[in-house]
């Protein structure tokens, strides 16, 4: 029996992919890794946001619904750990890892159960830029 995990683009995955950069990036600049995106295009989705006072992570999170790309950069090594996160490597993400890596997969579950914290999303994103844990 395959184990599948169906998320919604909306709302479901935007709540998902902001919990992920709210509590997971908390470990990032501990690792070596620094976010980097468009600040043009940082600029230009706060605008046009719905909300009256959109937090870094609901523009970050926008940002990837839209189409951008988040770069992670490894800044302490030679770039080996650089990766990009976007909407197709959320959602490759989740297909290929959900089911497959117990530690990923019981990951998943606790955020989605909303008993998350960052050491869980750091676990998700660090699973969905690399593959497997890294880091920590």
């Amino acid at each position: 029996m395959t184990n599948t995990l169906q998320i919604d683009k909306t709302p479901h995955i935007r709540e998902f992919i902001c919990n992920l950069l709210c509590n997971g990036m908390y470990y990032f600049s501990g690792y070596g890794i620094q976010l980097n995106y468009s600040r043009k295009g940082y600029e230009l989705t706060k605008e046009s946001s719905t909300l009256s006072d959109p937090a870094w992570e609901d523009v970050l999170t926008q940002m990837i619904i839209d189409g951008y790309t988040l770069h992670f950069d490894d800044i302490e090594g030679d770039g080996e750990m650089n990766a990009d996160l976007t909407l197709q490597s959320v959602e490759d993400g989740l297909k290929n890892l959900y089911g497959v890596n117990p530690t990923f997969t019981n990951a998943v579950d606790t955020l989605l159960a909303e008993e998350d914290d960052a050491e869980t999303c750091d676990v998700i994103l660090q699973c969905i830029l690399y593959g497997d844990i890294i880091f920590g």
